[in-house]
């Protein structure tokens, strides 16, 4: 592999992974707001329901 393929490559690495923080921290920023936005809305015992449902959900997401 030449050095100019290799710094290209490199460049496109670099790129992608600032991409995809970029994406997961704009994402966990929203869920927060989303989350907080629920707990006023919603009574105690519902945002409880939802709360085990999201937890379950996250859990389950880690196998698919």
């Amino acid at each position: 592999m030449q050095e100019t393929e290799f710094a290209e490559v490199k460049g496109k690495i670099v790129s992608g992974v600032f991409a995809l923080t970029t994406r997961t921290l704009i994402l966990q920023i929203i869920s927060f707001i989303a989350t907080f936005i629920l707990t006023i809305l919603l009574t105690p015992a519902v945002f409880g329901v939802f709360f085990v449902v999201s937890a379950v959900i996250s859990f389950l997401s880690y196998f698919s």
